[in-house]
């Protein structure tokens, strides 16, 4: 689910998307649904129901704003990126892209959300077994291991 469009993201005055610009408004649009399953992903293996939907459909405010607010982190972050890519650090001598803060804001939060270590604000959990990453043994995950999964007789071993 794209949780926003082009339109929602608060780009400087100066940034213009169209048909030509670099991005393009196409490649805006898919950025925009990379973002969203990126969110959707994280939010799955941390427990959620995705995608988190806004509370006129039963959802939580606070839980979709928040996910609309890192969604346009992401966004933001990779079109300045592409837009600016190499602008100089004031005092450094470095060179940095303009979307770096918001692509790192983006990424920190989505490891955290991965982790446990930030919640949705009163998004639905998954009860299921259906969308989270849940425990497995060994034998589970591998389905085609032979050692160690199953028994085997050692011929000719003394001890």
């Amino acid at each position: 689910m794209a949780y926003l469009g082009a339109t929602d993201i608060p780009f400087p005055a100066h940034v213009v998307l169209t048909g030509s610009s670099n991005p393009t408004l196409d490649q805006v649009a898919s950025m925009i649904a990379e973002v969203a399953g990126e969110i959707d992903a994280a939010a799955a293996a941390a427990g959620y129901i995705v995608p988190v939907i806004p509370a006129a459909s039963g959802g939580a405010t606070e839980g979709y704003a928040f996910v609309v607010g890192l969604a346009k982190k992401g966004i933001t972050g990779r079109v300045l990126s592409i837009m600016f890519p190499n602008l100089p650090v004031a005092g450094t001598g470095n060179r940095a892209t303009l979307g770096a803060d918001y692509l790192k804001q983006y990424e920190d939060a989505l490891a955290l959300i991965r982790t446990g270590g930030q919640p949705i604000p009163g998004a639905a959990i998954d009860s299921s077994e259906t969308n989270r990453l849940l425990p497995r043994s060994y034998s589970e995950s591998n389905s085609d291991a032979t050692s160690g999964v199953v028994a085997q007789i050692q011929v000719g071993m003394q001890f």
